[in-house]
């Protein structure tokens, strides 16, 4: 029996949400193996193969974008997408059963969800997208849709303590979101874009209901960009997080 794919998350009732790592898929070195990334070097056909079993096992298709770290937000319009759907960073699907994704490797995912409508978002939120507003857009899309209660599950990302960054970039992002302040392992400047990833949502209020506190950095079953970069090849795959309405 194949291990599951996904390590849920409870997000509410009425949803399935969760994160993959890097096992139980068909990619070969150095994207092995559940690489969900279509943009890193992989070989489309192990991508989709990849992406298939994803599907499969929330028995949902699964919406991608094409994320370019904005604070666009795109919706799912098509039952059965196929691809990316779109170029931004926070994605929503109004339809029960078509789950949307989000695709990371250092970055911070971040799954909402708005039970009285039953609608979901994923959102990619890296420094930059965090800085230009991808979180508050999400949400208020979700807003707007009708749902005052919003629960919101912050998935495994770099740690302030490993996402090193030159000073002046540090007081720069700082000077607008002051929780992304972190000194690192190595006594230098960092940035911990998950806690200011939580402080907005706070500001927002958002409800959180789950924060998966893993480091990518630190964990070799989580693909990082940084790690691969400090390691010398720069190339890595990417992981999801994904949720869905039933």
């Amino acid at each position: 029996m194949r291990a599951r794919l996904l390590r849920r998350v409870e997000i509410g009732d009425g949803f399935v949400g969760g994160f993959t790592a890097t096992c139980g898929g068909v990619s070969r070195e150095p994207w092995a193996s559940l690489n969900l990334g279509s943009h890193v070097g992989d070989d489309p056909k192990d991508v989709g193969a990849n992406r298939d079993r994803l599907s499969r096992e929330l028995g949902s298709p699964v919406a991608y974008m094409n994320q370019v770290h904005s604070n666009t937000v795109a919706a799912v319009t098509d039952r059965f997408p196929t691809g990316e759907v779109g170029t931004a960073d926070a994605l929503i699907t109004h339809r029960g059963g078509c789950a949307v994704a989000v695709l990371v490797a250092d970055c911070v995912p971040v799954l909402l969800a708005a039970p009285a409508t039953g609608h979901a978002a994923a959102v990619h939120a890296g420094r930059a997208g965090m800085l230009s507003g991808v979180i508050a857009a999400a949400v208020g899309q979700l807003r707007s849709g009708g749902s005052d209660l919003i629960l919101a599950a912050v998935g495994p990302h770099i740690c302030g303590r490993c996402y090193e960054v030159p000073p002046d970039l540090r007081s720069a992002v700082c000077e607008a979101e002051p929780a992304a302040f972190a000194t690192t392992r190595w006594n230098s400047a960092g940035l911990d874009i998950g806690a200011a990833v939580q402080a907005q949502l706070r500001r927002l209020d958002v409800r959180i209901v789950a924060v998966d506190p893993a480091c990518t950095y630190e964990h070799d079953d989580l693909y990082s960009y940084r790690r691969s970069c400090h390691e010398g090849s720069g190339v890595t795959g990417r992981f999801a997080g994904v949720i869905v309405s039933k």
